[in-house]
């Protein structure tokens, strides 16, 4: 059974790359574009792991994951940030948050496959 990923980023062209991306490693991919889209998708979808850019209009991307973590179903789920928010109050903002690993854009492919399998414990 190949694992479900959630991908949300406001940039069509970073959501392209990572659904080819996660889709070219065995993974089952969900996309969304903003925050209010995620949470819907979330919720519909139940993704076994999340990876969600920070800066989006609307609801960005820690609003979108304090919402998340107050559903009962989704709290648990592992989160990845993609963000090109590089600068290291970031990294700490997103680790206080409960994420699992703050990856800063641009981004290497194969850290963020490596680090998504590690995290759902693919062999």
């Amino acid at each position: 059974m190949s694992k479900r990923v959630l991908v949300v980023d406001d940039d069509r062209r970073m959501l392209e790359l990572e659904r080819v991306l996660f889709t070219k490693h065995g993974f089952e991919v969900v996309v969304a574009s903003d925050g209010s889209e995620a949470i819907e998708a979330a919720l519909k979808s139940e993704p076994d792991l999340i990876v969600l850019d920070i800066e989006m209009p609307g609801k960005d991307g820690y609003a979108t994951l304090m919402e998340l973590r107050s559903h009962k179903k989704l709290k648990d789920v592992p989160v990845i940030v993609l963000s090109a928010l590089t600068d290291d109050v970031y990294h700490k903002i997103s680790e206080s948050m409960g994420t699992v690993e703050h990856i800063d854009k641009p981004f290497d492919p194969e850290r963020l496959i490596s680090k998504a399998k590690e995290i759902l414990d693919i062999r």
